[in-house]
């Protein structure tokens, strides 16, 4: 495996690793993947360079990344936040939404909705509204009124998860629209999008998406 040593010191050693140099080496991503895991693999989202303000690409090379994405979401999103989660089977939707809730403070165990539709967890710093919409249909959806837990009504405001967010017969006027993807060189992609959230609302977003 020469590619490996053609690598900077710093991307051999991993004690040295600059995770924000990190894609400059695309070399690396090349190696075989007992040779990428899990000294050498990054467990921080990594952006895109060529990202946009109104797209941007995350690299998520593997489950932790994934979790530690969501978690610095939880950390940073302000009340009334929804984010809509599209991806395929085991694209990292529910682990994403678990790393949200590590960054609210909640301890429950997060688990994905499939049968109960709708989990709250109210012990962090905002309350979590974790919804699947995978068995649904539009009219089935519309029956659990989903604008009432992005709206704030009858509820406390909060941090608003959709999975399967695709099934949705209508949107909140503002949110961020997420979608993961798993790519075999790259692990998972997450590709988000920003629909009627302002600059400023911006700013409390992590540094990685600002």
């Amino acid at each position: 495996f020469s590619q490996f040593l053609q690598l900077p010191q710093f991307l051999q050693l991993p004690q040295f690793l600059q995770v924000s140099h990190f894609l400059q080496f695309p070399q690396f991503l090349q190696l075989p993947h007992f040779l990428q895991f899990p000294q050498l693999l990054p467990l921080f989202p990594i952006p895109n360079p060529e990202s946009t303000m109104n797209e941007q690409q995350i690299h998520l090379l593997n489950p932790q990344a994934t979790f530690n994405f969501g978690k610095q979401l939880g950390e940073t999103l302000p009340s009334g936040s929804v984010i809509l989660l599209q991806g395929d089977l085991g694209a990292g939707k529910t682990t994403l939404v678990q790393g949200i809730g590590a960054g609210l403070g909640i301890t429950e165990s997060i688990v994905s909705p499939t049968f109960t539709l709708v989990n709250e967890y109210l012990e962090g710093r905002l309350p979590l509204y974790h919804l699947d919409l995978y068995r649904l249909g539009a009219n089935e959806i519309e029956g659990i009124y989903p604008e009432t837990y992005w709206e704030g009504i009858e509820v406390s405001p909060g941090i608003t998860a959709i999975e399967w967010a695709q099934r949705l017969p209508y949107q909140p006027a503002a949110y961020l629209d997420l979608r993961l993807s798993l790519s075999p060189e790259l692990g998972r992609i997450a590709t988000l999008q920003f629909v009627g959230i302002s600059d400023r609302d911006r700013s409390f977003l992590p540094k990685i998406l600002t």
